[in-house]
């Protein structure tokens, strides 16, 4: 079974049964590399809103990456964050801010809540809330 140390040492990898490890983490396996590429998560914070409160856990949020993503842009390079994470230039579609843990994820987060998908159509909105 050819599988990389570091994968052997994850607690995924240590959950798994022994054909399962071969079937989805094996690097000969079909002699290709299998890899996890992407996992997105959405998190909402509760009372975001469109009209972000001047002095909120949520504005000061805001401005700390503000700051960092300015410092890590006139140093060319990431910045220290906070626990462990790096406060990173790249950006991706309408999520400004990225935090990075390098070589392993990037935490994309958005500065204004998206724009929501027009509500279908025959619906009221007593209906469409619940």
């Amino acid at each position: 079974m050819a599988i990389t140390i570091e994968t052997q040492r994850s607690h995924f990898y240590q959950e798994m049964e022994k054909e399962k490890r071969e079937e989805y983490l094996s690097l000969i396996r079909s002699k290709f590399l299998p890899t996890i590429d992407n996992l997105y998560f959405s998190v909402f914070i509760l009372s975001d809103s469109k009209n972000i409160i001047p002095n909120s856990p949520l504005a000061s949020l805001l401005a700390k990456l503000e700051a960092k993503k300015d410092e890590a842009l006139a140093k060319h390079e990431s910045v220290d964050f906070a626990h462990g994470l790096l406060s990173s230039i790249k950006s991706y579609s309408f999520y400004r801010f990225c935090l990075t843990e390098p070589d392993l994820y990037d935490i994309f987060i958005c500065n204004v809540l998206p724009t929501p998908f027009p509500a279908p159509t025959g619906f009221s909105k007593k209906q469409l809330a619940g």
